[in-house]
């Protein structure tokens, strides 16, 4: 029984990894058709359909394959605005602390529209955590 249960986890994974390469060709596919089409003529309106049309939703079927997440979000502010502009500020480098900040931005209604400014060290390509 234990072993039928760890076979049916590591099939569900798997599941849930081919669907997530199927969301990351049709992300693809739609960004190249829009970069085709849209782009040449006018990029900022190239840069708002991309976001709202194919990062938006990459980011929902996304959330849909992970797990459950709780955000428990503390600071000295409201909670973002969908309108206007909005900074968030993480003094982490761990992928966790995007995907929790990019399912932020989805809850308040930023979905496709977060701009992330990246420390040195991460584009350096250094790992680790913690520092401001």
């Amino acid at each position: 029984a234990e072993q039928i249960a760890i076979l049916l986890l590591q099939l569900r994974t798997l599941a849930a990894m081919g669907v997530a390469a199927l969301c990351a060709v049709g992300l693809l596919t739609l960004l190249g058709i829009l970069f085709i089409s849209v782009r040449p003529f006018s990029k900022p309106t190239y840069r708002r359909l991309s976001a709202t049309l194919a990062a938006s939703v990459f980011l929902d079927a996304m959330a849909l394959l992970a797990p459950d997440m709780t955000i428990c979000l503390t600071g000295d502010s409201d909670v973002p605005s969908p309108v206007g502009a909005s900074v968030m500020v993480c003094n982490h480098l761990l992928n966790g602390d995007w995907w929790a900040m990019f399912m932020l931005g989805r809850c308040v209604g930023l979905r496709g529209s977060i701009k992330v400014f990246l420390r040195n060290e991460m584009l350096q390509g250094s790992g680790g955590g913690g520092g401001g």
